[in-house]
Order: structure tokens, then sequence, then C-alpha cells
């Protein structure tokens, strides 16, 4: 397959350091992002940003996401450990 002009022969090969990984457009991570509860006037408020920021963790933390941890792990010859969410 051709990308940007250059013929790339890793294209599919998981462990290829050099092979483009493509993870599907996510609406949720369009525009601004607050990572900090930005409303705190009342509980119900509150309740809300703590669900908002739970999505957008899952959202930056899913299995697309680990796939690019895992490469990136990899080229640096470290290991995820998923269970415990650190590189070691």
């Amino acid at each position: 397959m051709t990308i940007f002009g250059v013929q790339n022969q890793n294209l599919g090969d998981e462990v290829a350091p050099f092979t483009a990984l493509t993870i599907p457009l996510q609406d949720g991570l369009q525009g601004d992002i607050s990572l900090f509860i930005r409303d705190e006037s009342n509980a119900e408020k509150i309740n809300a940003e703590k669900r908002r920021l739970q999505d957008l963790i899952n959202l930056m933390t899913n299995e697309d996401y680990q796939k690019i941890t895992r490469r990136i792990c990899n080229l640096f010859g470290k290991n995820f450990n998923r269970i415990n969410e650190e590189v070691i």
C-alpha cells in the first residue's frame, strides 16, 4: 500500500516498528477537552462532571489507545502491564 507517495511494506505487521496505526475518529475527543472539574456549584453538577471525566478517561484508555501504548513500549523495550496500568 502507498501512503503519502511512500510504499509501506510493513502494513499490517503488528511488530514492525514503523507501521502506521489508525484509530477510529472519536467525537468525544473533538474540540475543547477539560480534564478537571469545571463546575463545583452543587453536588449534582459535581457528579455530572465526574461522569464526564470518567467517560473521557475511558475513551482515552480504550483498546485502540492501548495498541498505541504497546507499540511505543515495544519500540523502547518496555512492557505495558494493563492490570496495573504501568510501564515496566
